[in-house]
């Protein structure tokens, strides 16, 4: 074989490699394996990637690069105190919120999966929420604020109308009394079903009922979480 023949395999070779190897860390569900980094370089990344989903438009997952969320806020909770992870999530948080008191649907998504990797249910984001009084919104209705979408802007942590508990068991599809898991298992269900990555690039109108009912049953969950743990609690609302 010739010489010149023989480099220029060899440099389509070494091209076709360095492709792959770009396109597998570009990979939006690139998970922790192998090796693992440091905790300092997960926890950067994670914050990153955060930071990253606010300019996700209608998908989160286009804008948070090259990681899985969800799989390295487990990675990071397995070299974490409870404390660690608290304050892991308040920084993430505080990156979304910025100068600005409503973040995109697709970011306050990201910090979900981050909530839930860390090992936390979608009310300690809710607590957060509280805290720091930012709203998120739905890019799918033009960036429409989420309270738009109901009468008035009710805080989580009101007195439990009547009626209200059956209300968000129906969002949920739930029965009377289900436990915490039960409410987090149909949640991750039902989001499941209407994520705004499933439907990115979708018509107008499919995407905009998808997008409702995703806030509809994340705000159901979070409500219901903290419903149950003031009644495990004599009434009493946790700090």
């Amino acid at each position: 074989m010739e010489l010149p023949l023989l480099l220029a395999m060899i440099a389509t070779a070494v091209l076709l490699a360095a492709a792959a190897i770009l396109l597998f860390e570009r990979s939006p569900n690139r998970q922790v394996s192998g090796d693992p980094p440091s905790r300092d370089v997960i926890e950067s990344t994670l914050l990153e990637a955060v930071a990253a989903s606010a300019g996700a438009g209608g998908s989160g997952r286009a804008a948070r690069g090259a990681i899985d969320i969800g799989s390295w806020a487990e990675a990071y909770a397995r070299r974490a105190s409870a404390d660690e992870r608290r304050a892991l999530l308040e920084r993430a948080a505080g990156i979304a919120i910025g100068t600005t008191p409503v973040i995109p649907l697709a970011q306050y998504d990201a910090l979900l999966e981050l909530a839930f990797g860390l090992g936390f249910h979608p009310d300690a984001l809710a607590r957060l929420r509280a805290r720091y009084r930012f709203e998120y919104v739905d890019h799918a209705k033009r960036g429409r604020p989420r309270s738009a979408d109901r009468t008035g802007s009710a805080s989580l942590f009101r007195t439990e109308e009547p009626g209200e508990r059956e209300r968000l068991l129906r969002a949920l599809r739930l029965g009377r009394e289900p436990s915490r898991r039960e409410i987090v298992a149909a949640w991750r269900r039902l989001a499941a079903e209407n994520h705004p990555d499933r439907f990115h690039g979708r018509e107008g109108e499919e995407r905009d009922r998808a997008a409702a009912r995703f806030i509809e049953v994340t705000e159901a969950c979070e409500r219901l979480l903290i419903l149950s743990g003031e009644s495990g609690r004599g009434g009493q609302k946790r700090p």
